[in-house]
C-alpha cells in the first residue's frame, strides 16, 4: 500500500526505488491540491523570470504526504515497481513529513539552500518539481548544500532552415543548455558558503540528456529491447493475467529529483528516472502458402495440374495490449556521487 508510512519504514531511497512518483503538489505545480494550508505568497524572494527566485529561510521546509495516484493511467505492476504514488506539498500538514521543496516554473530560476531556520526535527528529506526537460543544479557543502533549479524551454534555435528535424532537435537542445549554464553561472547573489566556504564539493548538473529517452533515437531502441533484463530484474512483468508480455513500447519519460541526508549528516542527491511503456503480448499466425502461379498452370495444362507448392512458411504477428506502466529505470546519484549528471 503506497502511504506516508511506507514511505517512513521503507526510508527515501528505497522508497524511490520502487515506488513510480508521477505527480508532486504544490502551489506551483496545483495537481494534486497542497496540503492544508496553500504555500505562502512570500515563500520566495526576487524575481525568478529577470534574475533569480531564492526561497525564503524561514519557509524553507514545508511538509508532503503520500498516497497512491489513480490517475496515472498505468494500472500494470511488477515485483520491484509497484504503485504510481502522488506526494502532497503545503505549508502545513498533520502528520506529514517535513521537506526542503524546490519549486520552478518555465523560462525560471528557482534556487533552495538546506539549511534549517525553523527549528523543525527530521528535515532529511528535498523535493523539487518533476523534470522533463529542466536543468538541477547543486553545489556548496554536504552538510548544508543549494539546489538549483532552471527552466529554458522559451530558448531554441529559431527557424530550422536546411536543418533536418533531428539537427533542429539537438540544436535546441543544446541552445537550452547553454542558457541555463548562463544564468547559473551568472548567479551574483550566491551565499558565502556556496562561494568561499571551506570543505566545498565540486558543483554537479543534471539535464534532460541525463534522465530523458530522446524519441527515435538508438537509446528508444535500446530501451525497447531490454525489456527481458527488466523482467528479469523484477521491474517489468513476465506475465500480465495469463499472457505472457514479449514486447514493450516506449510512450514517454519523465524524472523526479530528490535528495536526502545520510550518514555523517551529508546529503546525496538521486534521480528517479522513468518511462512509462505499454506490454504486449505477441502470438503468431501461419499463412497460407501461395498458390500455383500462371506459368505452372500453362506448363502442367493437361497433366494432372502443377505439384504443391514448397517454400519457407509464413506467419503474421499479432499484438495484444496488455496495458502500461511506469518503470523506474534506475534511481543514479549525481551528487556527490557522479554515477549520471556532469561537472556544473
Amino acid at each position: 500500500m503506497t502511504s506516508l508510512a511506507t514511505f517512513n519504514n521503507l526510508g527515501a531511497l528505497a522508497f524511490l526505488q520502487r515506488y513510480p512518483v508521477t505527480r508532486l503538489g504544490s502551489q506551483a505545480n496545483p495537481t494534486p491540491a497542497p496540503l492544508g494550508a496553500p504555500l505562502p505568497r512570500a515563500y520566495e524572494k526576487g524575481n525568478a523570470a529577470t534574475g533569480r527566485a531564492t526561497v525564503d529561510s524561514s519557509l524553507r521546509l514545508l511538509h508532503f504526504d503520500v498516497a497512491a495516484d489513480a490517475t496515472a493511467n498505468a494500472g500494470v505492476v511488477s515485483a520491484n515497481c509497484l504503485a504510481p504514488c502522488k506526494i502532497s506539498i503545503g505549508s502545513s500538514h498533520g502528520g506529514g513529513n517535513p521537506v526542503y521543496y524546490l519549486p520552478y516554473n518555465n523560462d525560471e530560476h528557482h534556487r533552495i539552500t538546506l539549511t534549517n531556520k525553523q527549528a523543525l526535527a527530521n528535515d532529511d528529506f528535498f523535493l523539487t518539481a518533476l523534470v522533463d526537460g529542466c536543468s538541477i543544479y547543486v553545489e556548496g557543502t554536504a552538510a548544508n548544500p543549494s539546489v538549483t533549479h532552471l527552466n529554458a524551454v522559451g530558448t531554441n534555435a529559431g527557424a530550422a532552415g536546411a536543418l533536418t528535424p533531428d539537427q533542429k532537435r539537438r540544436l535546441d537542445w543544446l541552445m537550452k543548455y547553454a542558457e541555463m549554464d548562463r544564468r547559473f553561472a551568472n548567479d551574483g547573489t550566491k551565499p558565502k558558503r556556496i562561494l568561499a566556504a571551506a570543505g566545498l564539493t565540486p558543483s554537479r548538473k543534471l539535464e534532460a540528456q541525463d534522465y530523458m529517452i530522446t524519441p527515435g533515437s538508438a537509446d528508444e531502441a535500446n530501451f525497447e529491447l531490454s525489456l527481458p533484463a527488466l523482467q528479469v530484474a523484477g521491474k517489468a512483468p513476465a506475465q500480465v493475467g495469463v499472457l505472457s508480455v514479449d514486447a514493450m513500447r516506449l510512450m514517454s519519460t519523465q524524472g523526479t529529483v530528490f535528495g536526502y541526508r545520510g550518514g555523517g549528516g551529508n546529503w546525496h542527491f538521486h534521480v528517479q528516472r522513468r518511462a512509462l511503456v505499454e506490454y504486449f503480448h505477441q502470438t503468431m499466425v501461419p499463412l497460407p502458402l501461395p498458390g500455383a502461379t500462371i506459368g505452372d498452370k500453362i506448363r502442367y495444362f493437361g497433366r494432372g495440374g502443377p505439384p504443391p507448392r514448397f517454400g519457407p512458411a509464413q506467419a503474421q504477428i499479432n499484438l495484444q495490449s496488455l496495458g502500461r506502466q511506469w518503470v523506474i529505470r534506475d534511481t543514479p546519484e549525481f551528487w556527490p556521487g557522479v554515477a549520471t549528471g556532469r561537472a556544473a
